[in-house]
């Protein structure tokens, strides 16, 4: 099963110095949002940039003070509904984890390209992170894609894809454990092809295939519905 591990006490004493001069609105301030960010970069002036840069993000898109709702089906509906991607504010659970699914059969890219600027799909993902920052931090405080469209790395689907795991793998990096792709077509040399161009090495790390849905069961608990 995956599994969180503890945070170090030097990590905790860093996110408390940072939080107490940090102001965080209440759906985000925890300890716990911040020691995600040490401990994928122990820069304590880059975590503090960061953290600023999402606030100041937010606040500019204006979903800082949308509910979770608003976010999907009146900031960026265009967007979310099109990548089938699952509301986190019940997100399901798997011990101490919140899972994230973003279905991918039938989307087609290029279509949505063709009529959603590449900016949006960017701000929408920021704010769904904005939505499952705040799904982890209120459990804190209680206790198949198309291979093809990314074989060429210079195509614009490649790229955005790029841009995407780019901005999570930087900003949110200690809120992915693992990515589980099921059922994906074709041979492992090419699926490494497709993960050296779209994703940094520390993200690749972290990828794992299954060859059917009994396997997550390996990795996640029965009782998680998706």
């Amino acid at each position: 099963m995956i599994s969180i591990d503890p945070y170090p006490q030097e990590i905790l004493e860093k996110a408390k110095s940072i939080q107490s001069s940090i102001s965080l609105p209440p759906c985000l301030d925890s300890i716990f949002f911040i020691s995600r960010m040490l401990r994928a970069n122990d820069d304590e002036s880059e975590v503090r940039r960061m953290i600023n840069h999402i606030l100041l993000h937010r606040s500019l898109i204006g979903y800082s003070e949308e509910k979770e709702t608003a976010i999907y089906d009146s900031l960026f509906p265009h967007v979310y509904h099109r990548f089938s991607v699952s509301k986190l504010e019940d997100s399901p659970q798997s011990g101490n984890l919140h899972v994230f699914v973003q279905r991918m059969k039938d989307v087609h890219l290029r279509d949505i390209l063709s009529t959603t600027p590449a900016s949006q799909v960017l701000h929408a993902y920021m704010a769904l992170q904005e939505i499952f920052g705040r799904t982890i931090v209120s459990t804190e405080k209680k206790t198949g894609l198309n291979l093809t469209e990314f074989l060429n790395p210079l195509s614009p689907n490649c790229k955005l894809a790029k841009m995407i795991v780019g901005l999570w793998s930087e900003y949110f990096s200690e809120t992915l454990v693992r990515i589980l792709i099921i059922n994906s077509p074709g041979i492992i040399s090419i699926m490494w092809q497709i993960t050296r161009h779209i994703v940094d090495a520390r993200t690749a790390n972290r990828l794992v295939f299954l060859s059917n849905v009994q396997q997550l069961k390996e990795y996640l608990e029965p009782s998680v519905r998706c």
